[in-house]
């Protein structure tokens, strides 16, 4: 089954539970890419059809508002990503 990419986002270190909490517990993935200096690199995707996509994104547009987060709006148009696939 693919895995669908949704965002790669920098969030400063002090926000890293919170975040990445409540992405999971909307049923998100969420990986650390890279750490550069005190911000993690996560890279957020979800699976088939059955996380709500609209909330995700939500929850990381709050996070970017709030934080000033470096994102990449690209990553928004959800398309099926070859590396992901199992």
């Amino acid at each position: 089954m693919a895995v669908n990419l949704i965002a790669s986002v920098y969030v400063p270190a002090e926000c890293v539970g919170g975040f990445k909490y409540r992405l999971e517990s909307l049923g998100a993935y969420c990986k650390v890419i890279s750490k550069p200096n005190s911000n993690y690199n996560f890279e957020v995707s979800f699976q088939g059809d059955e996380a709500p996509a609209d909330a995700i994104k939500e929850h990381i547009d709050s996070y970017e508002h709030h934080y000033e987060l470096d994102y990449d709006e690209d990553f928004f148009i959800f398309k099926t990503n070859e590396k992901y696939q199992k």
